[in-house]
């Protein structure tokens, strides 16, 4: 039964309203289950995301490039020598 059909039989005049309410509850009868089947879904798939994404940044490589900030009197020898490199090469 569509909503525009439920309204239809709303509005008459001659509408025994106890009738709507049974057919209400007889086409809305799976409606409690659908929503609690939705809910355990959507738990479901927001858990998987969640083990996925913890998951996968075990599997990420440590970064072990030395960044330099704007201040070159704390980089480390090597960094600093990188840096020459890289200036040299522009």
């Amino acid at each position: 039964m569509t909503e525009k059909e439920i309204l239809q039989l709303i509005t008459r005049p001659e509408t025994d309203h106890d009738r709507v309410i049974r057919l209400a509850a007889e086409h809305n009868a799976d409606l409690p289950g659908w929503c609690a089947r939705r809910k355990r879904r959507w738990q479901i798939v927001t858990v998987a995301m969640a083990a996925t994404m913890v998951t996968a940044s075990f599997f990420v490589p440590q970064n072990t490039d030395t960044f330099v900030s704007g201040d070159l009197k704390c980089c480390t020898d090597d960094a600093c020598q990188r840096v020459d490199q890289m200036i040299v090469k522009i």
